[in-house]
């Protein structure tokens, strides 16, 4: 499913805000109401969340509760990644 939406262009926007549900729901495992998020190594995720949350809006996509423990090597990851990957 995620793939199928990766191949088809969001030329309006109800298609960009379904490819950001299908995504939240995939980073989410399907807990996109609680929020709750799978992180990788880096954190990347973090920053995947909270453009998903501005496309989709706060009431739609609660803050992210990550179901890894945020450890400071995550976080600083995450922090660069919003720095444009400047430590």
């Amino acid at each position: 499913m995620l793939a199928c939406a990766a191949a088809l262009p969001a030329r309006t926007p109800e298609g960009l805000r379904r490819k950001a549900e299908a995504v939240a729901d995939w980073l989410a495992g399907g807990d996109r109401a609680l929020g709750l998020i799978h992180l990788n190594r880096n954190g990347d995720v973090l920053v995947a969340w909270s453009l998903l949350r501005d496309l989709l809006g706060e009431v739609e996509l609660p803050a992210a509760k990550p179901r890894a423990p945020l450890t400071p090597e995550i976080l600083a990851a995450a922090r660069a990644a919003q720095r444009g990957g400047r430590a």
